[in-house]
């Protein structure tokens, strides 16, 4: 059996596309206003639940254990957590003849003035418990309130100092005023002995902290589709919201219980850096492997210099080079990184630090890559086998790469295997620059060139709101379906949160359209984008009827000029209704053009095919499938984007035939060419696979949106 796919000439060469027809709904609430705080606010992030221990160190995540009096102590996550969960946490401890002491299983909460718990607040706690303390022991459960200097403030109890709850669950409260004073609550669980003996265990589930509220705080509709980096601020369930995409630190684990327990479709991403390993003092690694892994199993990974020191990277006297062209350090790398992002349950990885040019402490030169052409060569080598790696596995790859420009070699050929980027703003220290031209065309120019990729432009250290605004004007210009805006390091309502994100611009109303020299427009349903990007001379826009600044101070229509390098987002009175937006939901990978790694899936469960020998990389996954990962042939060869699946007749190395036939689709485009041979058994199938994700904001792809699929020739 030979099946060709063909695809068409320019731009319509076999695109998928998506008709989405919006409707306008006028909703009438009504309310009565009074005094009483009738909410209850989740104030532990939904952190009370015992199901994930991503790091398989026996404590849940968001959680920690502390021993005092040198107790012997085992932490575990236990079958059958109360009422309806997988897991409770088990904390069992033994103790010596005469022997006190206790341990805690603890988190704690901040308290501020911009935080989601304040003094005064009245609090409401509550948890499942069941054990049995030590002779002469006690367990306990309840609220610790501390000021400044650690001293306690207030001391309340879900359940008093007790010898046990006997077999079964039970289930305690309490309700409570932050003390004045407070700058820290500890939700305290705790199992001890006074100079007793013998062994105790207790059990803990389902702990929910709540505080009254007058009403829920609620994310602005349809606002700027945005991502969050590295941990929520001050209001984890505002935040979980409030954001359509999360980058996660390998410290912020417990934070995907939240995102999930509040935006389930919300896309996160495990953030990993590459090409480096951290020592951090009194912080978990953000490299897959971390320094002291490293150090003991690969030392010969340390980048060196011509003296035979170790190489540290330009911006940290903690953060070591590593080699990014060693084949093992890639495998490794990949695996890990693999590992930690399935086990925390993130939908795919950021591999951040990929760079056109060696930066280091000081300016050395590792003697393995005298210059910049070497050090490409071995990220080029990396990124190719550490995409399709991780691609195989269901990932999906995100590479953060600072603000070097995107539409050029390499990354050009990058952003062919990459699902999407994460851009970040020039920064020197503190202060960041206004990006040149050349950079912030870059930009522009990569959302017409992938519009469907993933897109994450993070602001960093900016140094006014004018600067936000030519920034967030920058990224609206060209945003695609999946492109998201954040912050770092702002001040605001929440830390890492500007309330520019709260602009509601609705869905856009066609491309961007450049109106005069280095000048920019886009219309939006309800808003209308500008952008002067010379960095010297100003320019004139004409703005049309009822317009409005962000403020809501109305905008005489007419002509307005532009200083150099800046940003206008005005909102319209009345907005413009959408009624048809069509995107390439496969991003631009419908031509079969770009030749790729070889990812593959596989049901097939004979022993006469060697994995090991004939694929650098295979696994099998919980369904029993095989996935793995080829070196492209001549005679097995796939386009970027696309994977090659068998069912369980089909042996991957003897019964199929895929390659990329040259020249030959039409109008002398590529086309893709795929086959099974000599299957002596039936039924048989190969597929050639693609596809794509939905997603959550305004101008997404939604469950029940229309669909189109064009195939130019079969």
């Amino acid at each position: 059996m030979h099946i060709d796919i063909r695809g068409a000439a320019g731009g319509s060469r076999a695109s998928a596309r998506v008709i989405v027809i919006a409707a306008i709904y006028i909703v009438l609430v009504f309310a009565l206003a009074c005094q009483a705080l009738a909410y209850q606010y989740d104030v532990i992030a939904g952190l009370g639940q015992f199901d994930w221990d991503t790091n398989y160190d026996g404590v849940a995540d968001g959680w920690v254990v502390s021993v005092e009096g040198g107790l012997n102590y085992e932490a575990r996550l236990a079958r059958h957590g109360e009422p309806d969960s997988i897991y409770a946490q088990l904390i069992r401890m033994k103790a010596a003849r005469g022997q006190s002491g206790q341990v805690t299983l603890s988190r704690s909460l901040d308290v501020g003035s911009n935080l989601a718990i304040r003094e005064g607040d009245t609090i409401s706690g509550s948890a499942y418990l069941r054990g049995t303390a030590p002779h002469s022991g006690s367990i306990s459960a309840g609220f610790d309130c501390y000021d400044y200097d650690g001293y306690l403030t207030g001391q309340y109890f879900i359940m008093p100092a007790t010898a046990g709850t006997g077999k079964n669950w039970i289930w305690r409260s309490v309700s409570f005023t932050v003390p004045s004073g407070t700058v820290r609550i500890d939700i305290a669980f705790r199992i001890g002995s006074a100079q007793g003996w013998g062994t105790g265990k207790l059990y803990v589930d389902t702990v929910e902290v709540t505080k009254d509220v007058a009403e829920i705080p609620v994310p602005p509709e349809d606002a700027i589709p945005a991502v969050l980096r590295d941990n929520p601020g001050a209001d984890a369930v505002y935040s979980a919201r409030r954001y359509d995409c999360y980058v996660v630190r390998p410290d912020h684990y417990a934070y995907i219980r939240t995102y999930d327990a509040y935006n389930p479709d919300a896309s996160v991403f495990l953030y990993q850096l590459h090409a480096a390993t951290t020592d951090f003092p009194d912080t978990a690694p953000i490299d897959p492997m971390g320094y002291d892994w490293v150090e003991s199993y690969h030392p010969e990974w340390f980048l060196l210099d011509e003296q035979g020191n170790r190489i540290r990277r330009a911006d940290s006297e903690d953060i070591y080079m590593l080699d990014v062209g060693n084949p093992t350090y890639q495998r490794v790398w990949a695996e890990t990184a693999i590992h930690n992002a399935t086990s925390a349950g993130a939908d795919g990885v950021v591999i951040d630090g990929i760079a056109t040019r060696f930066e280091s402490a000081g300016g050395v030169r590792p003697v393995i890559y005298p210059d910049d052409a070497s050090w490409v060569a071995a990220e080029d080598a990396f990124v190719r086998y550490v995409v399709g790696y991780i691609s195989s596995a269901g990932l999906l790859v995100v590479a953060g790469g600072g603000n070097q420009p995107w539409s050029e070699s390499p990354w050009l050929a990058w952003m062919q295997i990459l699902d999407g980027r994460l851009y970040e703003s020039p920064c020197d220290g503190d202060v960041c620059a206004p990006e040149s031209f050349d950079n912030w065309k870059s930009l522009l120019d990569s959302y017409t060139l992938f519009p469907d990729k993933i897109y994450m432009h993070h602001i960093s250290h900016p140094i006014n709101d004018d600067a936000v605004m030519y920034d967030l004007a920058g990224f609206l210009l060209g945003a695609g379906p999946n492109s998201y805006v954040g912050f770092r390091d702002i001040e605001g309502p929440y830390p890492r949160y500007h309330p520019f994100l709260d602009i509601a611009v609705g869905a856009p109303l066609g491309e961007l359209r450049e109106i005069g020299y280095r000048t920019y427009h886009r219309s939006f349903e309800r808003g209308e984008i500008y952008a002067n990007a010379d960095p010297t001379n100003s320019a004139t826009v004409h703005i049309p009827p009822d317009m409005a600044e962000v403020s809501g101070i109305p905008v005489p229509s007419g002509p307005r000029d532009l200083g150099p390098r800046q940003g206008l987002i005005l909102l319209r009175s009345q907005p413009t209704p959408v009624n048809e937006v069509t995107w390439d939901l496969l991003g631009g990978v419908g031509g079969f053009e770009q030749s790729t790694v070889v990812n593959w899936i596989s049901d097939y469960d004979g022993l006469d095919y060697d994995f090991v020998a004939n694929s650098l990389y295979t696994s099998t996954g919980g369904d029993g499938r095989r996935y793995g990962y080829d070196e492209p042939t001549p005679d097995d060869d796939i386009a970027g984007g696309w994977l090659r699946y068998t069912n369980q007749t089909v042996n991957p190395g003897a019964n199929i035939e895929y390659r990329i036939s040259q020249g030959t689709g039409i109008d002398g485009t590529n086309r893709p060419y795929f086959a099974l041979k000599n299957v002596t058994s039936g039924p048989a199938y190969a597929y050639l696979k693609s596809g794509f994700r939905t997603s959550t904001h305004v101008n997404g792809i939604h469950n029940g949106d229309t669909v189109t699929f064009k195939l130019d020739q079969i």
